[in-house]
């Protein structure tokens, strides 16, 4: 039987640090067995992130392999310095990829399906979008190339 953990992030804590968040996701998902995000809901201080675990027979040097070099053009420019060794990250990541808790580059609601394509196009799947007071953030999915 499929085993899923929920993982309560709070918003305070991501304004404070993304990529501390985005870190602990990862790590959630590393743990044995692997798990991706099933879902999210969004709370009125928090995010509630079903994480579920990858169907059995995954296998383990391909998931090594896939995921053994970090891509240069991350989310945003502040996450671009960061490596799979600089984030202390186990090379065991899930076939689903690495994640990244982000704000959107759009301010306005008219620029955010441009701002997605332009993520999705540079090998990122929106898996989740938030508000933050008037910022909007997003969870996503860095896929294995």
């Amino acid at each position: 039987m499929k085993k899923n953990k929920i993982l309560k992030i709070l918003f305070s804590d991501i304004e404070f640090d993304a990529k501390e968040q985005s870190l602990i996701l990862n790590r959630s998902c590393q743990r044995s067995p692997i798990y991706h995000i099933g879902g999210v809901v969004v709370g009125d201080k928090a995010l509630f992130i079903s994480l579920e675990e990858l169907a059995v027979g995954h296998n383990k040097d391909f998931v090594e392999t896939q995921c053994s070099k970090p891509r240069t053009e991350l989310v945003t420019g502040d996450y671009s310095e960061l490596s799979v060794d600089e984030r202390k990250v186990e090379p065991t990541m899930s076939k689903v990829g690495k994640y990244h808790i982000v704000p959107m580059d759009s301010e306005f609601d008219e620029d955010v399906a441009s701002d997605l394509n332009n993520r999705f196009y540079a090998g990122f799947i929106l898996r989740s979008g938030f508000r933050i007071g008037n910022s909007m953030w997003a969870i996503f999915e860095e896929v294995a190339d």
